[in-house]
């Protein structure tokens, strides 16, 4: 794995001729992708230092340390402030921090975010040399890392890339090694050649070169105008939580080419390849992971999806992804059919649930045009296909609306609209309770209609029989149409005889009859009667016997 070592390396050169000593700081800077004249920061990996009058080349390449060159015996300058330096920088959520001591004393580390608000802090004791640590920020910005010593105070810039888990300082122990003092001869006026070297899209690169006497402290900086920059790359994730108008996703930005990824998130059309000119999210700043709301969708409709990453040389994009939104279903109606006078039965068919499951289905219906399920309706099991549902409790003679329905996640979606009407029934009919005026031949019955079963009633009156049950192929009246009561004359009955009688009413479905009443005609003779002298009688039918006063005969 490569090392990634400080920004900023410094090195303290001693003379030997003089008793104060000379440090050189060395910053890295590269030009602005973008084209634009600033210069940008970049990260030392190491600087080399050949003396050119000494012949010897000392590298440095532990982090954060400063590098001495003195005379032999000469010892480091105490009492300078602290120096930091952090690897990797810029960084994703977590960066090392060396904090090199001048001597051992406690000391304090603070993080400002840029509204100069304290993140983190820790205080402790550190031991004179290097001390390292390990910096722990939310949020993506630039951040300010304050070191507080007895010495003084000493700062860095920290710029944080991604997300990180928290806002937090541990401390790793010291360095095991010190290479902040070197034994290599130096003078004032030798030349020195320096070289610096980064690591930039896994490729290394050195800086231009620096060949100059050194008789001075200076801060030195190293150009590298070389650097080769590419797109980001980024994966696109898959889409998630889909609904009629929504879904999520989101991507991975796996490498920022090489110069801060300053947008990010992902784009989506109904047309393949889309790009940030269509819609799309902003989702932070840098490389890794990063979650997208898309919103604003229309229901049924396919969308592409790609993530994106764009920095100064511009945009990437990750590959594609397709989802169709979620819509209600499409369902279809059955005929109706086995009409009644109180029922019928239809049904539907559920061809498309809509991306979603179908949890319920069936049939509504009304008396006015386009029922829906807060009107009456059936419920018919769950998912697509066919199904039959049984309408009841309607009225008899009336004409209903019918839709099928079928529901899921998004909504509840209803078929084309069909028409029916409801049979009549037959009439309702009472029988007069008591049968009246019974002679040996002839009573009087009758019988109410209440209810004409939604058709006219054409005919009415009773029925009678001397078997139970008689009907209109029996002896019968007939005593007009319509509803209300009506009064029946029986007559040709037989003396002494039961007779069971019933009311009816006739209308276009069929005849109904009243309930049954029973009665008994009265038996015959004797009678009396008188006639004139002459007159001549005749009876019918039988014999009969009779008695006649007339000069005092008798006949039969």
């Amino acid at each position: 794995m490569k090392k990634i070592f400080a920004l900023v390396a410094a090195f303290g050169l001693a003379l030997t001729a003089m008793s104060q000593g000379i440090t050189l700081t060395f910053t890295g800077s590269r030009p602005n992708p973008g084209g634009y004249q600033n210069m940008l920061y970049v990260q030392l990996d190491s600087v080399k230092v050949q003396n050119i009058n000494r012949l010897w080349t000392e590298t440095l390449v532990y982090p954060d340390t400063v590098l001495t060159f003195a005379q032999t015996g000469i010892a480091e300058a105490q009492g300078s402030a602290a120096e930091i330096t952090s690897y990797p920088n810029p960084f994703n959520g977590t960066t090392n921090v060396a904090v090199s001591m001048p001597q051992s004393g406690e000391a304090t580390l603070q993080v400002y975010n840029l509204a100069g608000q304290k993140v983190a802090e820790r205080t402790m004791a550190l031991a004179a040399g290097d001390n390292l640590f390990e910096v722990r920020l939310q949020n993506p910005q630039v951040y300010l890392l304050a070191v507080t010593t007895p010495q003084g105070r000493s700062t860095i810039k920290l710029l944080n890339r991604g997300q990180g888990a928290e806002n937090a300082i541990f401390h790793h122990g010291t360095s095991a090694v010190d290479k902040r003092q070197s034994a290599n001869p130096f003078q004032s006026g030798d030349a020195l050649k320096i070289v610096g070297y980064i690591t930039h899209n896994d490729s290394v690169y050195a800086s231009q070169e620096i060949l100059q006497p050194q008789t001075a402290s200076q801060n030195l900086t190293l150009y590298f105008f070389n650097l080769v920059d590419f797109l980001p790359t980024v994966t696109t994730d898959t889409v998630s939580n889909i609904t009629d108008s929504s879904a999520v996703c989101g991507g991975n930005v796996t490498s920022d080419g090489g110069t801060l990824v300053f947008a990010r998130g992902v784009c989506w059309s109904t047309t393949p390849n889309p790009t940030i000119s269509d819609n799309h999210t902003s989702d932070s700043i840098g490389t890794g992971h990063f979650t997208s709301t898309i919103t604003g969708l229309t229901p049924g409709t396919t969308y592409y999806i790609r993530a994106y990453a764009t920095n100064y040389l511009g945009t990437a994009y990750g590959n594609e992804d397709t989802i169709t939104t979620l819509t209600i279903p499409t369902v279809t109606t059955d005929t109706v059919s086995n009409i009644t006078d109180s029922s019928a039965v239809c049904g539907g068919n559920v061809t498309s649930d809509g991306g979603s499951p179908v949890t319920a289905r069936g049939v509504c219906w009304s008396t006015s045009q386009n029922p829906t399920i807060n009107d009456s309706y059936t419920t018919d099991s769950s998912g697509v296909g066919n199904f039959t549902s049984n309408i009841t409790g309607l009225s008899i003679r009336t004409t209903y609306y019918v839709r099928a329905y079928a529901t899921n996640a998004v909504g509840t979606a209803y078929g084309n609209q069909v028409t029916f009407t409801t049979l009549a029934t037959i009439p309702t009919v009472t029988t007069t309770s008591v049968v009246s005026n019974i002679t040996f031949s002839t009573a009087t019955s009758g019988g109410n209609v209440t209810s004409d079963g939604g058709d006219s009633v054409t005919a009415r009156g009773v029925c009678w029989s001397t078997s139970q049950n008689p009907t209109l192929s029996n002896s019968h009246t007939s005593n007009g149409s319509g509803t209300g009561i009506f009064t029946s004359s029986l007559t040709g009955l037989t003396a002494g005889t039961t007779y069971y009688v019933r009311a009816y009413a006739i209308n276009s479905v069929d005849t109904a009859y009243g309930n049954q009443i029973t009665f008994t005609t009265t038996a015959a003779g004797p009678y009396t009667f008188s006639v004139s002298a002459g007159t001549r009688v005749l009876f019918s039918p039988g014999n009969l016997q009779w008695s006649a006063k007339n000069g005092g005969s008798t006949a039969t």
